[in-house]
Formats: C-alpha cells, sequence, structure tokens
C-alpha cells in the first residue's frame, strides 16, 4: 500500500487536502464494495468495512467534501473469495495509526478528517481476531484456500486501481473501478 502516490505523498508531506480528499472517496469505492459481499455472502460480522464507511464519510464531511454517489459493481465469485477479498481490506488498517500520525502536517493535532486511518480501536482488533479465526476454519481445503487467495489478489487489484486514480499522470479519468471476478 505504501508503495502507491497517494501513500508515497503523506508519507513526504506533499498530499494537498483535496488529494486527500480524493484518496477518501477511492477508499469509499472500495469498501463499499467490500461491504456489499460481505453482506449478500454473511461475512459481515469479520468486515469492518461497513463501519469504516461511516468514518470516511466524516473525514470527509471535515473536508468539505462528499461519498461518491456509486459504488463499484465489483463483486468476488464465492463465499471463500469473498474472506480473502475482507483479509484484503482489513490487513491494510492494522497500518492505519502510523498514516493517521502521518497526516499531522494536513491536519494538525485533531482527530477530525483522519479517524478512517485512526480506526475503530477495540473493535476493530475483535473482527481481526474473528477473522482469523473464520480463515483458519473455513479454509482447510485446498480449492477453499486457493478461492480466498483469488478473492484476495482481486481485492488487493480494486484498491490499487481505486487509489491510483487519486493521482494519474494524465488527465482525470472518471470514477469507474473495474468490475469482475477473481
Amino acid at each position: 500500500m505504501q508503495r502507491l502516490a497517494p501513500f508515497t505523498a503523506i508519507s513526504e508531506e506533499r498530499l494537498t487536502r483535496t488529494r486527500y480528499a480524493r484518496l477518501l472517496q477511492a477508499l469509499f469505492v472500495f469498501h463499499s464494495a467490500v461491504a456489499v459481499a460481505a453482506r449478500r455472502t454473511g461475512w459481515s460480522a469479520v468486515s469492518s468495512s461497513t463501519e469504516k464507511l461511516d468514518l470516511i464519510v466524516s473525514d470527509l464531511s471535515q473536508l468539505g467534501a462528499f461519498a461518491p454517489g456509486w459504488i463499484s459493481d465489483w463483486r468476488p465469485g464465492c463465499r471463500q473469495s469473498v474472506l480473502g477479498a475482507i483479509y484484503a481490506a482489513e490487513s491494510p488498517m492494522m497500518g492505519g495509526k502510523l498514516i493517521a500520525r502521518q497526516l499531522d502536517y494536513l491536519l494538525g493535532d485533531c482527530d477530525e478528517g483522519r479517524r478512517f486511518f485512526i480506526g475503530l480501536g477495540h473493535s476493530d482488533s475483535l473482527k481481526w481476531r474473528r477473522l482469523l479465526a473464520v480463515l483458519e476454519i473455513g479454509l482447510d481445503e485446498p480449492r477453499a484456500l486457493d478461492s480466498a487467495t483469488a478473492g484476495a489478489l482481486a481485492a488487493f487489484d480494486l484498491f490499487e486501481t481505486c487509489v491510483a486514480r487519486v493521482m494519474p499522470a494524465g488527465p482525470q479519468p472518471q470514477w469507474i473501478c473495474p468490475s469482475g471476478t477473481p
């Protein structure tokens, strides 16, 4: 994640407020897709994406920006793929507190505008432990593990595609994330 341009710009204290708002919009699209997939397959108990959406909306509001009015139509192919996608969404959040501290140059010392990266505290830890337990139990056969791995890779690709649009090299593209299944 840190190799993506917006995160590098944060660590170098050069991401503007406008581009930071675009990053949050990209994260909204990504977490919306994961939240929908988790809900459709009954895995909401191990995903914090729905709760993260509220934090992103709050952060965007602090910046005078809005959540996008659309979400990606991306969908993992099966329940095990969704577990992999949830893993991809949850695992980077462990480093969110570092990113939150790196935003001091842009937001000062208040929490507003960075609640997404600060996270949900105990709730994040609880969901993470639940997810790891489900992964241990639910992926005990090779096909299930392969599906979860494919789902995680597809989710990482979606994440990268959405976030890469924050700092494009050329003209601003439309906010359309790819669809497809792993």
